[in-house]
This record gives C-alpha cells, sequence and structure tokens, in this order.
C-alpha cells in the first residue's frame, strides 16, 4: 500500500498534537491513578506501573493513528474533480 507524500504532509501535524497529548497526559496520568490507588487498590497493579502505562499509551496511540489514516486514505481514493462536480 503506497501512501501519497501530500497525505503524509497532512498527517504530520495530526501526530505532533497526538504526541503532545501523550507527552503531557502521562503525569496527569500517574496522578490520577496515584488517586485511584488511594481510594481504592487496583488488585496488585501499582499506580506507577511501567507495563500498565506503556500498554494504555500504545493502544491510545493506536486509536489515534486509526482515527487519522482511515480518513485520509478514503479522501485519497475521491477524484477532486469529480467530487466539486458534485456539490
Amino acid at each position: 500500500m503506497k501512501i501519497p507524500i501530500s497525505m503524509l504532509a497532512a498527517l504530520s501535524p495530526v501526530t505532533v498534537s497526538v504526541m503532545l497529548g501523550i507527552v503531557g497526559g502521562l503525569p496527569l496520568a500517574a496522578l490520577g491513578s496515584n488517586l485511584l490507588f488511594r481510594v481504592t487498590p487496583l488488585f496488585g497493579v501499582s499506580p506507577w506501573d511501567p507495563v500498565t502505562h506503556g500498554g494504555v499509551l500504545l493502544l491510545l496511540f493506536c486509536a489515534a493513528l486509526g482515527a487519522m489514516l482511515v480518513p485520509a486514505m478514503r479522501a485519497s481514493r475521491l477524484d477532486p474533480l469529480e467530487s466539486l462536480r458534485h456539490e
């Protein structure tokens, strides 16, 4: 599957935004899990468990990647002239 250069140029700001959100959200996630651990124990998982935080981070990054890649791939299959004629 070949990804056009124009689509990569459009996805790069979105990727930067996702990365900034991840970096900003990590301290909040650690704080939230620490507060949750004080209220109720997390069944043997510490609030600073790197595997849990890494797994959730990877899951959210994959969801964001899919959310930006699927519409971009769909839009790249359209003919611009044909879509302008329908407006």
